[in-house]
């Protein structure tokens, strides 16, 4: 894997189902935890909406409805729960310490080979350039007291739950999709289990994401197959 930002790479899997994601975890990070993931019996959810859910679509909001309609039916605890006003903007802050990190990290392509890159990614380089390292500093430090307020949030709830995405996966191949609903948890170094369990307009698979405490990855596998197990049916 080609190293793109220190503190945001993240190495995921994809699996036929969430047992088969923990196995894969277990595999590459030698944690035999996360092949025997306990038994839990009604998680404490968090419904999270995220300050971005304007821009989730209909398929979204469906996938949501559905969820809430079925999982408040299983004799789960489930709220509706906001972020915390003290937050920064985690989208902004990504951006940022997105695009300081990655303008440093493909130097040799950007000096090099300019010419061979999307005007979109040379856009980010021209970002992240302007962006001095006393800035950095400033949005790392930001991010830990962020990641220190948040983890308070799971004293509540086993994990939450958000949206992945604004819709389904756009048509083509020149991008993936608005990355609006990942973005924070990522930079806060979260684990999180996305669920497909439904489809959306066209077809294609939509779901939503499970988000659990930092290092507590197998009480959120755990979680997100009790809920997988409820919301795939």
């Amino acid at each position: 894997m080609k190293s793109l930002s220190d503190t945001l790479d993240v190495v995921g899997g994809f699996g036929r189902s969430v047992k088969d994601v923990a196995l894969l975890g277990a595999v590459l990070t030698g944690d035999g935890r996360l092949l025997a993931l306990p038994e839990i019996d009604a998680p404490r959810i968090g419904m999270c909406r995220t300050p971005a859910w304007p821009l989730a679509d209909a398929d979204t909001r469906a996938a949501w409805d559905r969820a809430t309609t079925v999982l408040a039916t299983g004799g789960t605890s489930l709220v509706e729960v906001e972020l915390q006003e003290s937050l920064p903007d985690l989208v902004s802050l990504h951006k940022s310490v997105m695009a300081f990190e990655m303008t440093r990290a493909l130097s040799h392509e950007r000096v090099h080979h300019s010419e061979h890159l999307s005007e979109a990614l040379r856009l980010l380089f021209r970002e992240g350039g302007v962006i001095g390292g006393d800035a950095h500093a400033a949005n790392l430090l930001a991010t830990t007291a962020a990641a220190g307020s948040i983890d308070a949030l799971f004293e509540r709830f086993d994990m939450l739950i958000a949206p992945s995405t604004t819709g389904e996966a756009p048509a083509g191949t020149d991008a993936t999709g608005d990355p609006v609903f990942c973005r924070g948890w990522t930079l806060l170094g979260l684990p999180c289990v996305h669920l497909p369990f439904a489809q959306g307009s066209h077809g294609l698979p939509i779901g939503l994401q499970c988000i659990g405490r930092n290092g507590d990855d197998q009480r959120l596998l755990a979680a997100a197959h009790w809920v997988f197990e409820r919301l795939k049916r």
